[in-house]
């Protein structure tokens, strides 16, 4: 999978993360589908606005415009959820306290 430039707004893409959605196709899809819900409305509006003209593209290639518009804040937003929630696992302390004593325990 490679992030396409366009425009200039390719986010920046760790290797980590590009591992993760590389290996899982259902994060893969809601990333698409957060893309979809966000950039929807803006397309609704825009079209209600009279700014798409159908002269000077397609409609199908406006809308694939503002998912590309998007789609790095969407990137962005997941990557920094990512980054938060693995900073805030809990450490693994099972085991950290088991050290075998000379001495009887209570039981």
């Amino acid at each position: 999978m490679e992030m396409v430039d366009w425009r200039g707004r390719a986010p920046a893409v760790t290797p980590a993360a590009m591992e993760v959605l590389r290996s899982d196709p259902d994060l893969r899809f809601e990333r698409a589908i957060d893309t979809v819900l966000v950039a929807l409305p803006k397309f609704r509006e825009r079209l209600a606005d009279g700014r798409w003209q159908s002269t000077r593209s397609r409609l199908s290639t406006y809308f694939v415009g503002a998912l590309v518009l998007d789609f790095p804040n969407i990137y962005r937003s997941w990557l920094a959820r990512r980054s938060r929630s693995a900073a805030e696992e809990p450490l693994d302390l099972l085991g950290a306290f088991d050290i075998e004593s000379p001495q009887r325990g209570p039981e």
